[in-house]
């Protein structure tokens, strides 16, 4: 009796001792279905209950896609929070793609975690939550869509991030000049017809024969990047107006040495008002750029943002008036000068030569092509007293800068006719506006060349005419957001 109380007793401590046994199986088995993590510390084990998850947003909406529009700088305010009740740690990283910069701002509130990933508090704690600036850069021709991953553990664990992603590091910042070459068209031959509706929007390159001004430039200083056609992606913020974008030139700045740089364009004109090219109290005037009062004028009051009285006279009528110009930041409404901004323009030699002209009689008047004008403007011919070429920030755009709008097969029949007697405006491009000046004199005198409204380039002896000021940018100018359209403009800095 007392072997089989024995046996029993056996039995049921070894039924109980499998019970427990299994038991502790089970519990192991969900518990590591059940917790993210387990890991020794300090020769403990901490376990904790329920799986850890975390929350993100992307400029406030529940999502880890960033989607970029192709050529285009954006920013992004990404929070990351622990909705968890205990802390936890996290770490972000992302599949790398060509042609996509993607980094933090140094306005960033937190900097993203790095390998060894971030300890975010518990939920509804202070360090919940961390919010990251990051900004993106699209230099490619397609929409782009981002993937932040996102991992989690417990707040001493180290988070191995997969070998095709990486981590969030600073931004690199772009030159404005690097970005847009970035985005213009390769081809240097590409037709403007058989374009892609975005190829249309970028620079479109030039190539040029030597100048008698150029005879020492190589093949790619002679090489221009310039916009064409009716509206392309050319818009920026300058002196908080908006200018476009003319195009990259290599360019001799002051010192002498070559650079390429940014030349822009005002989109509107100054004190939208007609002024004369030239003119003085005495009704005298002077087809020199140096002594002409639309350059006194530009680099002088409204560089530095002063004012001015101004001589207008019209030759055809003989009526002198003058206009009272203000441009103080605190003045009587003309508009505000470019004294705070004159650090980002760059001083650089204009070629002022004069296109050889007797009169209207002379068979050659109407023979002047794109190309022509082009070296025309580059020559040494210049009026009595003129010198071909003058050192300053601002100027008036060349008549080349108007007629290669036209190129590439925008405009077939006004971009291989003569300037003058040939209307542009159907189609019409960016740059054609009501009645403008250019820098360009004649060799005659008492004449200076102007685009019509009908996107004529053609000469006049009438003083009165819209005023568009153009500059190069300095080569240190970043871009920091946009995609060059007129409601997204590219915004500037200073690097």
């Amino acid at each position: 009796m007392k072997k089989l109380l024995l046996e029993a007793s056996f039995s049921k401590i070894y039924m109980i001792l499998m019970i427990i046994i299994t038991l502790l199986i089970l519990g192991g088995y969900f518990s590591y279905a059940m917790f993210t993590v387990t890991k020794e510390k300090s020769n403990a084990i901490s376990i904790v209950t329920g799986n850890l998850v975390y929350k993100m947003t992307i400029n406030d909406e529940d999502t880890n896609i960033i989607t970029i529009p192709k050529g285009s700088i954006m920013d992004f305010k990404v929070v990351l929070s622990n909705p968890n009740n205990i802390s936890a740690r996290f770490n972000i990283a992302y599949k790398e793609r060509e042609g996509v910069v993607l980094g933090y701002i140094e306005t960033s509130e937190n900097i993203p975690p790095k390998e060894e990933g971030v300890n975010l508090e518990k939920d509804k704690t202070i360090g919940s939550s961390n919010i990251y600036n990051l900004r993106v850069r699209n230099e490619t021709s397609e929409d782009i869509e981002i993937e932040l991953v996102v991992k989690v553990g417990l707040d001493y664990n180290d988070l191995t991030i997969d070998e095709d992603k990486i981590t969030i590091k600073k931004y690199d910042d772009i030159l404005l000049k690097d970005y847009i070459m970035k985005l213009r068209n390769e081809d240097s031959n590409k037709d403007y017809n058989s374009s892609s509706e975005y190829e249309k929007k970028q620079m479109y390159t030039f190539n040029h024969e030597v100048t008698e001004q150029q005879t020492s430039w190589s093949e790619d200083e002679l090489t221009d990047y310039r916009y064409i056609g009716d509206n392309p992606n050319n818009y920026i913020e300058f002196n908080n107006e908006l200018w476009r974008i003319i195009g990259v030139f290599t360019t001799e700045k002051q010192d002498g040495t070559k650079e390429q740089l940014v030349k822009i364009i005002k989109e509107t004109h100054i004190a939208d008002t007609t002024l004369s090219w030239d003119a003085n109290a005495d009704k005298t005037y002077k087809d020199i750029w140096a002594q002409a009062e639309v350059n006194k004028m530009l680099n002088g009051a409204y560089l530095n943002s002063s004012t001015m009285t101004y001589y207008n006279y019209q030759y055809r009528t003989g009526i002198l008036t003058t206009v009272n110009l203000d441009f103080r930041e605190e003045g009587n409404g003309t508009e505000t000068g470019l004294s705070n901004v004159s650090d980002m323009i760059e001083p650089v030699k204009w070629y002022t030569s004069s296109y050889k002209f007797t009169n209207v009689s002379d068979p050659e008047y109407v023979k002047l092509s794109v190309d022509e004008m082009y070296a025309s403007e580059r020559g040494t011919l210049t009026v009595s007293g003129g010198s071909p070429n003058f050192i300053g920030k601002i100027a008036l755009p060349y008549p080349s800068d108007y007629g290669y709008t036209v190129g590439y097969n925008y405009n077939i029949s006004c971009y291989n006719k003569p300037y003058a007697n040939t209307n542009c405006t159907n189609p019409r491009t960016w740059i054609f506006s009501n009645y403008q000046s250019t820098i360009t004199t004649l060799s005659m005198g008492r004449n200076f060349i102007q685009v019509v409204n009908t996107g004529l380039v053609s000469t006049d002896s009438s003083r009165d005419y819209y005023i568009s000021p153009t500059l190069y940018l300095t080569s240190n100018i970043i871009v920091k957001s946009g995609n060059g359209t007129k409601e997204n403009h590219f915004i500037l800095s200073v690097n």
